[in-house]
């Protein structure tokens, strides 16, 4: 299996069990439910996937806040 088969099935193992999801502060997160051991390897995926989907959000958020900020 390729690494990128290999992100896939991962990424699809978390849409399919819905562990990533938006908490108050508007933010994906991964909910950790009692599913096992996770590698290394899985974990930078996860994390690499968060990112991603938090990233519009974020830039949407620092540029509120450096609005709202003093100079």
């Amino acid at each position: 299996m390729t690494d990128s088969e290999y992100r896939n099935r991962v990424i699809a193992s978390l849409e399919q069990n819905k562990d990533i999801g938006p908490l108050d502060d508007g933010f994906q997160h991964f909910w950790v439910k009692d599913r096992g051991a996770l590698s290394a390897t899985d974990l930078r995926i996860i994390a690499d996937e968060l990112d991603a989907r938090n990233a519009d959000w974020k830039a949407q958020m620092d540029a509120a806040l450096s609005r709202d900020v003093p100079a």
